[in-house]
């Protein structure tokens, strides 16, 4: 026999009988179940009876939810929308390997600030790969931010980064020229 389900056809919901027929699966399409009846009795007529098997059990598949993105998914997608360099684009892909690959699977509305933090701000990173994971995050955030995947976005401590060339300016060069 065949399986009769509600779907979305040419931007309408119809129902839809689908049967397999001489090893090939045969649709028909129709707004009501009386109508689905007929196409279908009308077409098994016109095709002949031969070969009609049941179909397998319709098995859904899991879809993406667009309200609880994984922060991999919205970094992702940032790179997609983002048009990089080259160059960028391999180095943005590298830090969040490097950095970010042990949180990427959780959900970006669920994401605790102190997880972030905590990759951030760790000792053991030299200060610019710090800053450099830092200004990711907050790019990937703003993104999700803009787009509406989160509501607010967590105000993240920045690494510190000692600009040596204003401490080069600030030393008092008179007491070693003389």
């Amino acid at each position: 026999m065949a399986s009769t389900f509600k779907t979305t056809h040419n931007g309408h919901e119809q129902y839809c009988m689908k049967w397999k027929q001489a090893g090939t699966w045969r649709y028909v399409y129709a707004y009501t179940r009386a109508d689905l009846n007929n196409k279908h009795l009308k077409r098994v007529a016109e095709i002949g009876v031969d070969g009609i098997i049941k179909p397998a059990r319709r098995v859904n598949k899991p879809r993406v939810n667009k309200n609880n993105l994984s922060l991999k998914m919205v970094f992702n997608e940032y790179l997609e929308h983002t048009q990089l360099a080259n160059k960028t684009y391999t180095q943005r892909v590298r830090e969040w390997n490097n950095g970010f690959k042990s949180i990427e699977n959780q959900s970006v509305k669920t994401v605790k600030r102190e997880t972030i933090e905590r990759i951030i701000l760790d000792k053991t990173l030299p200060p610019s790969t710090a800053f450099h994971y830092s200004s990711l995050i907050n790019a990937v955030l703003n993104y999700a931010l803009k787009r509406d995947y989160i509501k607010v976005k967590p105000a993240l401590l920045k690494p510190h980064y000692e600009n040596k060339t204003e401490i080069k300016n600030n030393i008092n060069i008179e007491q070693y020229v003389q």
